[in-house]
């Protein structure tokens, strides 16, 4: 029972990195492809928008990309996952951008905010794709990168929880040194 517990939370690491990236990729293909190349946003303040609401996006796919390949290897590998431990540690020291990220938010919410309030065109956008069927704004897209970090914390305390010491020791140590 411990280990298909572990297992799904091995898997839970993997799906929601998987739709972690696919998000990050809906990020960069749809809003800042279409706010860049549109007049949606003042062409004079377009390129200072686009860098401060999107500010290190960029950043934490290339490195989640890569940790989600790392994932789906593993996960390939074999119908039962021994460890990712060693994945998170590998991963670990690449994740600075989260912390960029998140101290660049509040300014990031404040121009969406203000954006919205005084651009129509933006307004419009915004609310499109809320009725889309991507059923969410550019705001509740980019809070993800916020909420990222604290769920892997969640996740890895979950398969800690269930290893077992004996079999699952040389994972259990990565994860205590991942956590």
């Amino acid at each position: 029972k411990k280990d298909i517990k572990r297992q799904e939370a091995i898997y839970e690491v993997y799906i929601t990195e998987k739709t972690f990236v696919k998000n990050l990729e809906i990020i960069r293909d749809t809003f800042m492809k279409t706010l860049a190349e549109t007049n949606i946003i003042p062409a004079d303040i377009r390129k200072n928008f686009i860098k401060h609401v999107f500010a290190h996006v960029n950043d934490i796919y290339s490195v989640n990309r890569r940790f989600l390949d790392a994932l789906s290897d593993r996960q390939k590998s074999s119908p039962i996952v021994d460890s990712i431990g060693d994945i998170l540690l590998r991963f670990i020291p690449f994740f600075e951008p989260f912390v960029t990220y998140v101290a660049s938010r509040p300014y990031a919410k404040y121009l969406i905010e203000t954006q919205r309030s005084v651009n129509p065109y933006f307004a419009r956008f915004d609310e499109d794709l809320m009725n889309s069927p991507l059923r969410h704004g550019i705001d509740s897209f980019l809070s993800q990168g916020v909420s990222r970090p604290g769920r892997y914390i969640l996740l890895v305390r979950e398969i800690m929880k269930s290893s077992d010491p004996d079999k699952n020791k040389r994972d259990l140590e990565n994860l205590t040194r991942a956590f």
